[in-house]
């Protein structure tokens, strides 16, 4: 709920922006929470108790705005289109996926739920005789989030990785690049074309390929934290700095708060967001400098390297494929 009631706040028309963005927030939300109380040790109740108040918030600002204007966008029935085709894709796609590494990642998620904790755990690496947790999972709030998740829908959480979430999951590794690539059209291709460009390189030119191929991490599970952060997060927060860069005055403002909320999901769901996120609003900044945009640029660059300084504060993303 307070994902669909935030999109609205941003469009409040009816296309596969206003889907993605409602998914973003809620994970910004739940990350955001999350974050605080690993850091005073609180467990899941404190994000329950986080997500029941936003929400209240969220609908009572949402009734004052239809108490003054009930105007509505336009709907895009090409996007419609779009979420149809991509939710067939992913319920095929991604119904068994090849699992990478997701089993050992499991271990993490099974003492997260266990513990009803936000804390890193040494469950990846307890299997190789190593009990202390590693700066790879100190960007744990991803996998600490099915963990969550699983108490919630009450099933064991390998069950919810491997066969529940990787559909769903996955419909959004179609949808947050296809509306990046439309919004940076400035709406002006149709959203199937979009979602042909993010397919097409699997689809019609499939080569098989090392782990750091774009197939193969789409061959990989949705719900491993790499290829969520590589085409959900940083699709959609591509989106938001690019929407803050030319957004009229009055309404980039609501960008900019949203990638600053976003912050704990950018830094804690996997320790190298940043630095790519860095990169693609840096390529975004040279597409459309301009002296009137000069100040909202050096904003966004800002934020960016202050991203990348508390990531390498709270994690050292140098360090964290080194076994201690």
């Amino acid at each position: 709920m307070p994902g669909l009631l935030t999109a609205r706040l941003f469009d409040s028309g009816i296309n596969v922006t206003v889907l993605v963005i409602a998914l973003f927030s809620s994970y910004a939300l739940y990350a955001f929470a999350a974050a605080i109380a690993r850091v005073f040790g609180f467990g899941y109740t404190f994000v329950y108790l986080a997500f029941a108040g936003v929400s209240a918030i969220l609908i009572a600002i949402t009734i004052r705005r239809h108490s003054v204007s009930a105007e509505r966008g336009p709907t895009s029935f090409s996007s419609i289109f779009v979420v149809g085709l991509a939710v067939i894709l992913s319920t095929t796609y991604f119904h068994l996926p090849t699992l990478d590494d997701q089993g050992l990642l499991d271990l993490n998620i099974l003492e997260s739920r266990q513990n009803r904790s936000f804390a890193p755990s040494a469950g990846d690496v307890r299997p190789f005789g190593i009990e202390v947790p590693q700066p790879r999972m100190l960007a744990n709030l991803y996998h600490a989030f099915f963990g969550l998740a699983s108490e919630i829908v009450d099933v064991e959480p390998r069950f919810l990785t491997f066969v529940i979430a990787n559909p769903f999951i996955g419909l959004f590794l179609f949808l947050a690049p296809t509306s990046f690539l439309w919004e940076m059209s400035r709406r002006r291709i149709d959203p199937i074309f979009c979602l042909v460009g993010v397919v097409a390189p699997v689809a019609f030119v499939f080569q098989a390929g090392n782990v750091y191929w774009y197939y193969f991490r789409l061959l990989n599970a949705p719900t491993v934290d790499k290829d969520f952060a590589l085409f959900v997060l940083l699709p959609i927060m591509g989106l938001c700095g690019w929407r803050y860069l030319v957004d009229r005055s009055h309404t980039n403002r609501r960008w900019l708060t949203l990638i600053a909320c976003s912050a704990p999901a950018a830094i804690l769901s996997h320790p190298v967001t940043p630095i790519y996120l860095l990169l693609v609003w840096g390529a975004l900044g040279l597409a459309v400098i301009r002296q009137d945009r000069f100040r909202r640029l050096t904003v966004l660059a800002m934020l960016g390297l202050f991203l990348n300084i508390l990531s390498g504060i709270v994690i050292n993303s140098a360090a964290t494929h080194r076994f201690h």
